[in-house]
């Protein structure tokens, strides 16, 4: 050690003497204020120290002090600041409190460590595709399903809702179990239930003979229509009936 540093007289680059290598932090908790570095000072918080807290604390007025506001001045003895959850708030470092897979304190989870019960883990619900409890199609623990041991009731299965082509339970065009539609058409009608599809359309003239609708053959003929025509009007006349239609350009 040089004369000077025996002499207290250190030459400083932050909490580090160039000379003797001696260190003094500032230290706030786990870090320190003037170089950042970090200490790791994570065992439990003894006894005295807790009854150094309290009286601390019964001093600035905290008569009965909780565990709760003891933690929360932890960092004052030199410990890391977890009182928020797992990641200490002054440096970032996180320690968490596992409980088989799942964080006592943050909730957190991990792929490892799990409590199975069947195929579910009782701590944070993971399922794994083993151990299942069958009852029939489905699993009575997880919900998964499988392609086999279906309890079908007519076209649906009772169990998982599985719905197969077959064995439906018709209701005019709509099957009473699954709610699919068949309709029976004739032309664009449905015998059964009167719907209409805009297709298949009898035509005679310009009109369905089945549904009554109008089908137009329309063209376009505002080039060549003056009366009654503005620019903001296209006009359009039926090749088959002859029947004019207008059309507002403006509101389209």
């Amino acid at each position: 050690m040089s004369l000077l540093c025996k002499l207290n007289l250190h030459k400083w680059n932050k909490c580090i003497c160039i000379k003797c290598n001696i260190e003094i932090h500032n230290w706030q908790g786990c870090i320190c204020h003037k170089c950042g570095k970090v200490r790791n000072e994570m065992d439990p918080i003894t006894s005295e120290q807790t009854d150094a807290l309290r009286e601390a604390l019964e001093i600035l007025g905290t008569i009965c002090p909780t565990q709760e506001e003891i933690d929360s001045f932890r960092y004052f003895f030199g410990f890391h600041d977890f009182h928020n959850g797992c990641t200490c708030c002054k440096c970032g470092l996180t320690i968490h409190n596992w409980d088989g897979c799942k964080c006592k304190k943050c909730g957190i989870k991990r792929d490892q460590d799990h409590e199975w019960d069947g195929c579910e883990c009782k701590k944070c619900s993971k399922v794994k595709d083993e151990s299942h409890r069958w009852d029939g199609c489905k699993c009575k623990k997880c919900g998964k399903v499988k392609d086999e041991s279906h309890d079908w009731d007519g076209c649906k299965c009772k169990k998982c809702g599985k719905v197969k082509d077959e064995s439906h339970e018709w209701g005019g065009c709509r099957c009473k179990k699954c709610s699919k539609v068949e309709h029976d058409y004739i032309y664009c009608k449905c015998k059964k239930c009167g719907y209409v599809q805009d297709k298949n359309h009898k035509i005679s003239g310009c009109r369905c003979e089945i549904c009554n609708s109008g089908i137009h053959d329309w063209e376009d003929v505002t080039g060549y229509v003056e009366k009654g025509v503005t620019e903001f009007t296209q006009v359009l006349k039926c090749r088959r009936c002859g029947e004019y239609d207008r059309l507002d350009r403006s509101a389209r």
